[in-house]
């Protein structure tokens, strides 16, 4: 996990589309802890709920992850950053926020 900036708090829940969930990113969730599913492939992380495949008829899918979980989807989109199509996450901006 990436600790926060000092001083910044995160109230409200973390959302990420991701342009399709690879391997890596379902190893990623089991080794931190998360919960994954086969069919269909399903990750998700603390109590975020699941994630789902966006029904824009691409491969995209939207990762959920609770305000306390905010220094592991920091993590992710660090990690990802190459898949990560867009987040909410205004405390930890990047070019594709």
């Amino acid at each position: 996990m990436i600790p926060l900036p000092p001083g910044c708090q995160v109230s409200y829940n973390i959302r990420i589309v991701v342009s399709q969930l690879s391997d890596d990113m379902v190893q990623w969730f089991q080794d931190i802890g998360g919960k994954t599913s086969i069919e269909p492939t399903r990750v998700s992380y603390g109590g975020g709920k699941s994630s789902y495949h966006m029904q824009d008829n691409t491969d995209r899918v939207l990762l959920h992850f609770q305000a306390q979980d905010a220094g592991m989807a920091m993590a992710f989109i660090i990690k990802f950053n190459e898949s990560v199509v867009s987040h909410n996450f205004p405390e930890f901006s990047n070019e594709r926020a």
